[in-house]
């Protein structure tokens, strides 16, 4: 096991490249003392430390009856587009089994990164219950608009992306001398203001909670800092990024010939990478 911080962006379906490259660190029985999983992250991030290689890759491509998460009928009946009823409680007790004890075995330490949606911050949540890897993971995953707020105890919660899409800031406050970014984008990637109609649409629903309101206005621009500094200290040596270097999958792509394609490349990325990673990890 290396003393270092492993982080997992999200990025919805975009996530699966980390799956792939998830699964060959597994392989590989590569452990990293912490891990930070942000949204898709955090599901990949649960199933690193379960090891339970290729769990990620089969709930995202299941293909059985009445295994599609995402559908209009879910907005109609739910007021979301997700079923997340069905990803972290039917597929994790019923349909593919989630290891809870895999996971509270491992020497790996996991924070998952949900939004508080009273002040707008980032919360870097631990689970100590099986109920609580799920639901911490559920409130992470959880996208503005499309999802409903999750409730823990009695604050609402979101996407972790919307308030840290990716924490260098809070990992380098941790003065461990080598920290690994998994991204999802390639690099040069800028995210472009957000519309007037999606802001329009945020503020109706989202008014009676100011801060959280101000986060997601300022989100874009955040997030394209935190990439500019990611770019210097990887330039520095400070810091290992892996990210694709191919056209990510759309955050909801269904084609599952184009999911295990980025999946393959997750995989074929992080085996090209290992050697350079390990040496990196070993300096």
């Amino acid at each position: 096991m290396y003393t270092s911080t492993l982080v997992l962006e999200g990025g919805a379906l975009r996530g699966i490249f980390t799956s792939g490259l998830v699964d060959y660190f597994m392989e590989q029985k590569l452990e990293f003392s912490d891990l930070i999983g942000v949204s898709a992250g955090s599901f990949n991030g649960i199933n690193y430390l379960s090891q339970q290689i290729g769990r990620t890759k089969t709930c995202v491509m299941a293909d059985g009856k009445d295994d599609n998460c995402v559908s209009i009928k879910n907005f109609i009946t739910q007021r979301q587009l997700i079923d997340f009823d069905k990803t972290f409680i039917t597929f994790s007790n019923e349909r593919f089994l989630y290891d809870y004890d895999g996971f509270f075995k491992s020497d790996m330490n996991i924070e998952i990164v949900a939004t508080n949606c009273l002040t707008g911050r980032p919360e870097y949540l631990v689970p100590t219950t099986n109920d609580e890897i799920m639901l911490y993971c559920r409130a992470s995953c959880s996208m503005p608009i499309l999802v409903n707020m999750v409730d823990i105890g009695d604050v609402p919660y979101l996407d972790g992306g919307i308030s840290a899409a990716i924490p260098v800031e809070y990992v380098m406050e941790k003065e461990f001398d080598k920290n690994v970014f998994i991204l999802t984008r390639p690099k040069g990637f800028r995210k472009p203001t957000p519309s007037i109609a999606t802001l329009k649409v945020q503020h109706k629903m989202y008014e009676k909670y100011p801060e959280l309101l101000h986060t997601l206005k300022t989100s874009n621009k955040r997030y394209n800092m935190i990439l500019d500094y990611i770019d210097k200290l990887e330039e520095e040596g400070k810091i290992f990024v892996i990210r694709p270097t191919e056209k990510p999958v759309s955050h909801f792509e269904n084609d599952p010939d184009k999911l295990n394609a980025f999946y393959m490349h997750g995989y074929k990325t992080a085996k090209k990478e290992y050697s350079k990673l390990i040496e990196y990890l070993e300096k």
